[in-house]
C-alpha cells in the first residue's frame, strides 16, 4: 500500500515496505525510505518528516524516538503539470 501526502513543499509517496525500526526498552531508531515529488525542497521535507514522525510515534507510544533516517531513494516526475 503507498501513501502519497501533498503538503507546500511538493507530494511525498510512503509505501508500508519501507520503514524499519530499531527498538531497545527505552529508545527507537526509525529508517524511513521516501520517494518525493521533482521540484520539492528536499531538506525541509525531510526535516518535516522527521519532526512530525517522532512527535507522533513518542506521543502515541510513549517511547522515545533516538533518530528518525530519511534516505530520498528516487524522485518523481508528475507529468500532470
Amino acid at each position: 500500500m503507498t501513501t502519497k501526502i501533498d503538503n507546500e513543499y511538493g507530494s511525498i509517496l510512503i509505501s508500508d515496505n519501507i520503514v524499519r525500526t530499531i527498538a531497545s526498552e527505552t529508545a527507537i531508531v526509525i529508517d524511513l525510505t521516501v520517494v518525493l515529488e521533482y521540484g520539492t525542497k528536499i531538506a525541509v521535507v525531510c526535516q518535516n518528516i522527521i519532526d512530525t514522525v517522532k512527535y507522533s510515534v513518542e506521543n502515541k507510544t510513549g517511547l522515545e524516538v533516538e533518530c528518525v533516517n530519511v534516505l530520498v531513494q528516487d524522485m518523481r516526475i508528475n507529468e500532470g503539470k
